[in-house]
């Protein structure tokens, strides 16, 4: 058996083999991903393969169902797409597309190596904790869910402080907002942190896909991860808003900072607001005050 890899299908040497009529493997072809995750899913579990279908089909039935849902996935495609969630359990098959596609070409990591790494820090950190690990499941907070893995494989230090910043934003999300109404903010921060480190117009998130990489075994309100969404962004200053989608950047979101600062009544324990407030009305009431600022004004309706 004679094996010959071609990297140049243009050349003279691969037209004169395909006169014998070869038997021809494409590794770019439909099946070569699949054939790529399970060759790193047998690398990373001795009993991956043990485990019965319909162990993981109970465990990945809702968060699949919302996934198809929330990102309008054709029913016809449904079949399709629980056999794809199968087929990379524990991971979520649009973790490692992420993985593989944007955060992987983002840094300088060594491909499959470095990415067995992270995928291991994060199943033996959350592996018992969720039916299906996604992008939700990097913790910032916590370098064993394979953050440290990745921050160790990147080679600028842009994405290094991308986390510091989304660090002091979950800080200033809590100064700001009780924890009962941002009970996904670690599993939202997580999630759009990782997939703010990509390239050209994929960086960021729109709301969808990040309420379906929070979803866990049960189905998460819409409507109140929408007000949940809201809070966070409201008082993160480093959430930009891009072409539909959010994404972190280095760069303060200035209009995001005045009004977080608005909005935290931590700021004004001593009733300074309402001090402030009763000059403005008397202004506008009977100009008592004309050097009143268009900052402090807007400051007031805050």
């Amino acid at each position: 058996v004679l094996v010959v890899s071609v990297r140049n299908t243009e050349s003279e040497a691969f037209k004169q083999i395909h006169r014998v009529g070869p038997r021809v493997i494409d590794f770019k072809g439909e099946g070569a991903k699949t054939d790529r995750r399970r060759l790193l899913l047998h690398r990373l579990f001795e009993n991956r393969l043990q485990i019965p279908t319909e162990t993981i089909a109970a465990q990945i039935k809702n968060p699949v169902a919302e996934y198809c849902r929330l990102l309008n996935i054709a029913p016809a495609e449904y079949e399709q797409k629980t056999r794809d969630f199968k087929e990379t359990w524990p991971f979520a098959p649009h973790l490692l597309q992420l993985l593989e596609d944007q955060v992987l070409v983002a840094t300088s990591a060594q491909e499959t190596r470095d990415l067995i790494r992270i995928l291991a820090g994060l199943y033996k950190s959350r592996g018992a904790k969720t039916p299906l690990l996604t992008a939700a499941d990097f913790r910032l907070d916590d370098d064993t869910t394979g953050i440290g893995a990745l921050l160790d494989s990147v080679a600028n230090t842009h994405h290094n402080a991308l986390r510091e910043k989304a660090q002091r934003n979950i800080d200033a999300v809590r100064d700001a907002v009780l924890a009962v109404r941002v009970p996904h903010l670690q599993d939202i921060m997580g999630a759009l942190w990782l997939r703010s480190i990509a390239v050209g117009n994929q960086a960021g998130a729109n709301t969808a896909q990040l309420q379906a990489d929070i979803t866990r075994d049960q189905p998460i309100n819409d409507n109140a991860f929408q007000a949940e969404l809201a809070e966070i962004t409201d008082n993160s200053f480093n959430i930009h808003q891009d072409s539909g989608r959010l994404v972190f950047k280095e760069a303060e979101n200035p209009q995001a900072k005045l009004m977080a600062t608005v909005r935290n009544d931590k700021l004004f324990a001593d009733g300074a607001d309402l001090g402030q407030l009763a000059k403005e009305i008397r202004y506008v009431i009977g100009g008592a005050d004309p050097q009143t600022s268009l900052v402090r004004v807007i400051h007031c309706r805050g």
